[in-house]
């Protein structure tokens, strides 16, 4: 069976307590599945929404609520999300902060040392 180069997840903000679960299920399921395969995850309905996904609090409160079903789930794949799913967790964990540059772009920094997921 040839292994997948990318693992991707959809998630759709909705803060009930089942489906944030079942959604951590699958997530624990596709990180089993794809071995050492990078792992990302999108946030649907948000498309047409002009701010970035960092700046809407529902789609934060939602993806820390995820994370805690995630790690009570044992946390697999966490360590291999990419940067842009990684940087969306700290920032809804509090661990870390962004704010937009002059330029258009984002600066994100780690509030400390501690960027475990």
């Amino acid at each position: 069976m040839e292994t997948p180069c990318f693992g991707m997840i959809w998630l759709e903000v909705d803060f009930d307590e089942r489906k944030i679960r079942e959604s951590a299920v699958m997530f624990d399921a596709l990180a089993i599945l794809t071995g050492t395969t990078q792992l990302s995850f999108a946030v649907s309905g948000y498309d047409d929404d002009p701010r970035e996904l960092w700046e809407v609090p529902e789609v934060l409160q939602y993806l820390e609520k995820w994370l805690g079903a995630v790690r009570q789930n044992g946390g697999h794949g966490l360590d291999r999300l990419d940067q842009i799913s990684t940087a969306l967790l700290l920032l809804a964990s509090g661990k870390a902060e962004v704010e937009k540059t002059s330029s258009g772009g984002a600066r994100f920094w780690c509030k400390n040392t501690d960027t475990k997921l």
